[in-house]
Formats: structure tokens, sequence, C-alpha cells
């Protein structure tokens, strides 16, 4: 990782997207015990602090990517991480609302709550596939594409983006939105064109600068 920031900092990229990982995980996605979890969070402090001090110094951020089976993986999960880390500016968040909903977390509850530390945001949705859900529910274990749960290109899942971009206004969220392709149906290159189509026009490239009458009240 403290390649990586060098690496960044020589190539002018000014956020880099990663995993914080987890000592504790192996194939599932719950911890094995509740006292191994606790104790991983030490361990994160000590590696990731160092890590985050070499960002500093080559003026890169990093935007962790929460995710099942990481050290951060929800909400709370997530605040407990900036805490430790005592909210370095260096260290912010990734957001992907495809995880969140295997999760059933509200992705806007997410935005609102971390606003500013967010980094960076892939574009990816996902769905209940309806004929396999009642069979398989949603798997513990890795993902298997049509057993219950599946990633999909924005806009042919559930995902609810129109209020994630209304969120992303309300926040001041104004970076990347970069569209992660994980979709077993739909081509790469196919995906790709149906996710410009369909995202491109809920950007608000311009916030209303004065408030209603009506909201006053």
């Amino acid at each position: 990782m403290k390649k990586t920031a060098e690496a960044a900092a020589s190539l002018d990229v000014p956020v880099v997207v990663g995993l914080v990982g987890a000592p504790y995980w192996s194939t599932w996605y719950i911890p094995p015990s509740e006292e191994i979890f606790e104790k991983s969070w030490q361990l994160f402090g000590e590696r990731w602090g160092e890590i985050l001090d070499h960002f500093a110094a080559h003026g890169v951020r990093f935007a962790n990517e929460v995710h099942l089976n990481m050290q951060t993986y929800n909400i709370e999960t997530t605040e407990k991480a900036l805490k430790i880390l005592n909210y370095k500016k260096e260290f912010g968040i990734c957001f992907d609302p495809s995880h969140f909903f295997v999760e059933f977390i509200d992705p806007v509850v997410f935005i609102k709550k971390f606003g500013s530390k967010i980094y960076y945001s892939h574009a990816k949705d996902a769905e209940i596939v309806e004929e396999d859900f009642h069979v398989y529910g949603i798997p513990q274990g890795p993902l298997k594409p049509g057993k219950g749960m599946r990633f999909r290109v924005p806009g042919w899942g559930q995902v609810p983006w129109n209020r994630i971009f209304t969120a992303f206004a309300e926040v001041g969220y104004d970076y990347v939105v970069s569209y992660e392709h994980e979709d077993p149906v739909i081509s790469r290159e196919d995906g790709c064109e149906k996710c410009i189509a369909f995202l491109k026009p809920k950007i608000i490239k311009q916030k209303l600068d004065v408030t209603p009458w009506w909201y006053r009240w």
C-alpha cells in the first residue's frame, strides 16, 4: 500500500481506491467470533495508521471500499474505522451502493451519514433474483450469479439511483462515479453503454441556489 501511494503521487492520481482487508475472514460473510473481531480493530489501527502516514507524506488520499468480508462492511464498522484512525483526512470512503443492497442498508442513509468522507463512488447495481431467492436466499458465502442475488448494470437492478444522486448533491459530492461491471448477463461493452445512457441524465450539474418559499416555513 505504501508503494501504491508513491505510484499514485508520481502519476498525479489524488485518490487510491482499495480495501482495508481483515485478518479474520475466510470464505464466509460472518466473523468467526465477536472476540476475534474486536481484537482485529487494534491490528487495523496499527497497520493503517502507518500506511496513512505514508499517504499523507505523498499528498494522496485513500478511499476505502466498504465491502462484505472486510473490516468495514456497514455503517457501524465504517464509523468505528474513522474514529480509530482519528478521522485522518487521508482516509475516506469509496461508496458502492450494490454492497449495501445485499445487507439491506439504505445507501442514502450511508451518504448522509458520511458525506464529506466519501472520496470516490462506484456505479454498480444489484437485484434480488425473484425466481431463485426463495430457493437459495441471500448467500452467506461467496456470491454466485443467479443464486438469490446478483450484481447488475445500473438501471437493471433495484438500487435507488435518483435518491443517490439527490443525496450526492445534498452532501456536496462532486467527483468520480466509476462504472464497475459485474453483471453476469450483459456484456462489458453493452453494459458500459447502458450505464452511461442511464446515469448521465441523473447527474445534477447545478443545485438550486435559492430555497423555494414553501420550504422556508
